[in-house]
């Protein structure tokens, strides 16, 4: 996993290996901790056509098991190459297919800090830090949904985290300089 994460992997190579489902968004994807970096990794859809044409085999990859947050995995899929793949950015792996081998009911976040996630350490894992409040602002979206954007500061380095859901949540209880305590994923910086 640090290899992929590290741009190690030769372009065109497919690669397989073992991890721990940390985090699944809403999109066709999931963050997965191995033994030595975590990634993420959007998903191989399953082809929808009535018959399996010939020359095309190879697209088919079934569906997508059910999966939840512990599952241990095995998955399988091609590193990300910018110039081939921009709309891949925010990933590490592409046209991933996944096989679930076993679960583990608790995860564990990675007590960091700011600092240590501006410098790419904690990049698509699950952490837990603490900041002081500098502002936040909610923001109603399209379609119900609801976006709290936080600036907060810590050891000298700011950082900002958002909060999206179709809940509005309570976050008008907070006022600049409280202490919080953050559990998130960490996404991938794409601009």
């Amino acid at each position: 996993a640090a290899d992929i994460t590290n741009n190690r992997v030769p372009p065109g190579l497919p690669v397989k290996l073992k991890g721990r489902i940390i985090g699944l968004p809403d999109a066709p994807q999931i963050y997965v901790r191995c033994a030595d970096a975590a990634l993420n990794a959007h998903l191989q859809l399953p082809w929808s056509r009535p018959a399996n044409t010939t020359g095309m085999q190879f697209a088919d990859s079934g569906p997508i098991p059910e999966m939840r947050i512990g599952d241990e995995v095995e998955i399988m899929g091609w590193p990300v190459r910018m110039d081939i793949y921009p709309q891949y950015a925010a990933c590490d792996l592409h046209s991933t297919n996944v096989r679930v081998l076993g679960h583990q009911d608790k995860v564990e976040p990675v007590v960091t800090t700011f600092t240590r996630i501006a410098g790419g350490e904690h990049t698509s894992d699950l952490v837990q830090t603490r900041g002081r409040l500098l502002t936040i602002q909610v923001t109603p979206l399209s379609g119900g949904q609801w976006r709290t954007t936080m600036l907060l500061k810590s050891g000298g380095q700011r950082m900002t985290a958002v909060h999206q859901s179709s809940v509005l949540h309570p976050f008008d209880t907070l006022k600049a300089n409280d202490d919080v305590l953050l559990q998130a994923m960490v996404d991938r910086a794409t601009t």
